[in-house]
């Protein structure tokens, strides 16, 4: 019974918590992907799963927040995450920017390549129309979902992140 008075009274407490915590983990993944480039190092299968953990240890340092509340918003997120990931990564995209460069650039990415010190132009198989867009499109969205496809082993599976932006801007509003 406790457990259902902790969403009555808290509501929009847990709602935001739901929402912060849902944009910061792309956000952890992105900073972790963009630090490891940095150093030298790929993209690796750990970032993600090192983004969410510090994003649930974050979210859960806020002492503003109910203990009931940071459980059940951390399990809700963890199941939209599991949820997001499983359909995207069942459901081929199949948008032509999608499959044309961002498709190419994720690949490229789990593959080893370091934008911030080498050139996509080097031996790869990418056309050379291709090429322009992969090296010159912001790669910001691309780089997140690298770090999924990296932990997940499905190109397909980085599209979750376009589904957790929806969710937490809905929640917000």
């Amino acid at each position: 019974m406790k457990f259902f008075h902790c969403f009555s009274t808290d509501k929009t407490a847990s709602m935001e918590s739901f929402a912060r915590l849902l944009i910061a983990i792309p956000l952890v993944s992105y900073v972790l992907a963009v630090l490891s480039l940095w150093v030298s190092l790929q993209i690796n299968s750990f970032i993600f799963p090192i983004a969410v953990c510090i994003s649930v240890l974050w979210e859960c340092s806020d002492k503003r927040i109910r203990g009931c509340v940071r459980w059940t918003t951390t399990v809700a997120v963890l199941v939209v995450l599991s949820v997001t990931l499983g359909l995207s990564a069942c459901i081929y995209d199949r948008s032509f920017d999608g499959q044309w460069y961002h498709a190419c650039t994720i690949r490229e990415l789990v593959n080893g390549w370091n934008p911030i010190y080498s050139s996509a132009c080097s031996p790869t198989p990418i056309d050379g129309y291709t090429v322009l867009w992969v090296e010159h499109y912001p790669r910001g969205i691309e780089t997140i979902a690298a770090t999924i496809v990296s932990c997940m082993g499905n190109l397909d599976a980085g599209k979750a992140l376009n589904l957790w932006f929806v969710f937490s801007s809905i929640v917000y509003i």
